[in-house]
């Protein structure tokens, strides 16, 4: 059975992940440039296929993936202090 301390630790350590990874996705600008890091990093390592391009829509998803995920991990991260052993 895991302690209060330890379950404090994994979702605080789950919310820093999650905001580090998905921290790109949050504004069009940060996604255009981790698309064109990504594709770069494809054609450098000569990996086959491609990225495709981005419409619209496409960026409009990314982008609200990106906000809900951060905007949830800040908030598990700030409220992990708060738990209580269930």
């Amino acid at each position: 059975m895991w302690t209060s301390t330890q379950y404090r630790r994994v979702v605080r350590g789950s919310a820093w992940y999650d905001l580090i990874v998905t921290a790109a996705f949050v504004t069009p600008w940060s996604f255009a440039a981790l698309h064109g890091l990504l594709s770069s990093l494809s054609q450098t390592l000569n990996l086959p296929g491609e990225l495709p391009a981005f419409e619209p829509m496409h960026m409009m998803m990314a982008n609200l993936l990106g906000s809900i995920v951060c905007l949830g991990s800040v908030a598990d991260s700030g409220s992990a202090a708060d738990l209580r052993a269930v």
